[in-house]
């Protein structure tokens, strides 16, 4: 079909036999594909609270600065992990493990 504003009209001559649809994909597919990425960075984040974890428990007090070049994040990501995590205390650019 060819679009003409605002009609649309069938391709009578076959100059769009060519053209392929880009997304027929089951919505099923989509969405897992959607999904592997969130799974991705979840395994991220685990792996950097375990690194974080043990640099900390090897110093009473961390930079956050330092800690996000050690795991190569960024300083709010560095940050976010640690209040998602919520075993560790955050005052001014500082952090360490929660006593327990």
């Amino acid at each position: 079909m060819w679009f003409d504003y605002p009609v649309h009209r069938e391709d009578t001559v076959g100059v769009l036999k060519d053209c392929e649809v880009e997304d027929i994909a089951p919505i099923g597919k989509r969405i897992s594909a959607r999904r592997r990425p969130m799974k991705t960075a979840a395994r991220s984040a685990r792996r950097a609270l375990k690194q974080l974890s043990a640099v900390c428990r090897r110093t009473a007090k961390c930079r956050i600065s330092e800690l996000a070049e050690y795991i190569g994040k960024s300083e709010k990501t560095v940050g976010r992990y640690l209040k998602e995590h919520g075993g560790f205390w955050i005052e001014e650019g500082e952090c360490g493990l929660k006593a327990q």
